[in-house]
């Protein structure tokens, strides 16, 4: 299964592959958190113990958490911070017009 293969690999910070939303649902636990942020994947799991709002960032592991990102920081996160945790990007989504050749 894609998931259990990708759990498998160890990721590196900074390292930037497409990684699908499935594959961030896999990654959904204290110990192994990933989640999406404006198109950007971020692994949470090292984060988690030094976010300065506590563990409650632990909310968004394995989904899509760009809501709850902006709601908690409504004046943003540094870049700087955002960067050493990102680990991929979702893929980019097809228009209509992208779809037609299928």
């Amino acid at each position: 299964r894609w998931g259990s293969a990708t759990r498998q690999r160890k990721m590196t910070v900074g390292f930037n592959e497409v990684v699908t939303l499935e594959q961030v649902r896999d990654h959904n636990t204290p110990d192994d958190a990933w989640c999406a942020i404006h198109g950007g994947v971020y692994d949470l799991t090292k984060f988690a113990n030094v976010h300065p709002g506590g563990d409650i960032i632990l909310l968004g592991a394995g989904k899509d958490a760009t809501v709850l990102y902006e709601t908690y920081h409504v004046r943003g996160v540094p870049d700087a911070v955002l960067r050493k945790y990102r680990i991929g990007s979702l893929p980019e989504k097809k228009g209509a017009e992208g779809t037609a050749s299928d």
